[in-house]
């Protein structure tokens, strides 16, 4: 089951192509849900699948593919990092992306991911 939760974006490079996707442990997001995240499980499930994931906006990705509506990229991420704090994704912008960026649009970073019956994440669908 898709879930999201809105976390603050944290670009840690001049260029915001390291962004931080997710801290590390127990989450509760604003509307009352519980998560916990471990980002070796996540980097191992990336690693193993071996594709890309899409950045898109306002989740965009995972809400029009269910009424078979057009949702593009923004960007692509290429590798996943587990670090002491949480989990970061190294996103390769497309243009539309470095101009959402730029303008400043938007100020968060959104995971789409599925999780467990316990609310423990086990592989990421998406960021938004």
């Amino acid at each position: 089951m898709n879930q999201f939760a809105t976390l603050d974006a944290t670009a840690v490079d001049g260029a915001a192509n390291l962004v931080k996707v997710a801290p590390r442990g127990p989450v509760r997001t604003r509307d009352g849900r519980s998560y916990t995240f471990v980002p070796e499980t996540l980097v191992a499930r990336f690693a193993s699948d071996g594709i890309d994931l899409p950045v898109d906006i306002d989740h965009s990705i995972a809400r029009n593919s269910q009424s078979g509506e057009r949702a593009d990229a923004v960007g692509w991420v290429k590798k996943l990092q587990a670090r002491a704090d949480g989990l970061y994704a190294h996103v390769e912008w497309l243009q539309s992306g470095l101009s959402v960026l730029a303008s400043r649009t938007h100020r968060f970073i959104s995971p789409t991911f599925h999780h467990d019956a316990s609310g423990t994440a086990t592989w990421l669908h998406s960021i938004a």
